[in-house]
């Protein structure tokens, strides 16, 4: 006789088989009148999408979608939301959602067409529909397609472009910046960092072979994860 717990563990496994085998994609009802870039999901549900060029370069300009009454983005609706401030128009950069709702946009490989690793950056409110400039790191002049993630704690961490090995921590309510990140083993062009449950970060080395690194936020420094063992 099968133990009753072995079909009930082997019904969830089908269960679960047969759900994505069914996931399809639904066009939207109204497809956007943009080329569409970059989209985040904002902490009330509607989604922020960048409008891109025609030949797939950033622009400032941003739009939301509204999912309707019932909760779906198949039937939602779009508007136009406020530009960028200035000249930044990125593509390649690091952004994220603020545990406050607030989204943050720094850096671009292109700002525009050119190719300029710009140190630009930019705080959306999507309480009130504006941005605010962001002023960048200290000395720091490239920031590009930056490495980032949010910490366990809200706090966003940002990791520059262009040989450049120093972190920084955004302070979000005074919009400044603070360095982190000592002890790492090679550069930060290329990485990306994941957070892990235990609240550190881990990236895999991208200049320093088949290194791996784990970023402690109590400490504020990068010790080794051992190799990957693959190139």
């Amino acid at each position: 006789m099968i133990p009753r717990r072995l079909v009930f563990a082997s019904l969830i496994l089908l269960s679960f088989a047969s759900l994505v085998s069914a996931q399809t994609w639904t066009p939207l009802v109204h497809q956007p009148s943009f080329p569409a870039g970059t989209a985040l999901l904002l902490t009330d549900g509607t989604v922020m999408v960048q409008q891109m060029t025609t030949n797939a370069f950033g622009t400032g300009q941003w739009w939301m979608l509204t999912p309707d009454n019932t909760g779906s983005y198949v039937n939602g609706t779009w508007s136009q939301l406020a530009s960028m401030p200035g000249s930044h128009a990125p593509l390649y950069y690091a952004s994220a959602v603020l545990p406050d709702g607030r989204v943050l946009v720094v850096g671009g490989e292109y700002n525009g067409t050119a190719k300029s690793d710009t140190n630009l950056g930019a705080m959306y409110n999507p309480a009130i529909n504006l941005w605010t400039s962001i002023t960048p790191p200290s000395g720091i002049t490239q920031i590009g397609d930056a490495s980032s993630v949010v910490l366990a704690n809200g706090t966003f961490m940002l990791g520059p472009c262009c040989s450049q090995s120093t972190e920084w921590l955004f302070d979000a309510f005074s919009l400044t910046w603070f360095p982190t990140g000592s002890n790492k083993a090679d550069n930060n062009s290329e990485e990306g960092w994941t957070l892990l449950p235990n609240g550190n970060v881990l990236t895999v080395d991208t200049q320093n072979g088949t290194n791996s690194e784990i970023y402690n936020p109590s400490t504020g420094s990068w010790s080794s994860a051992g190799s990957t063992m693959v190139v």
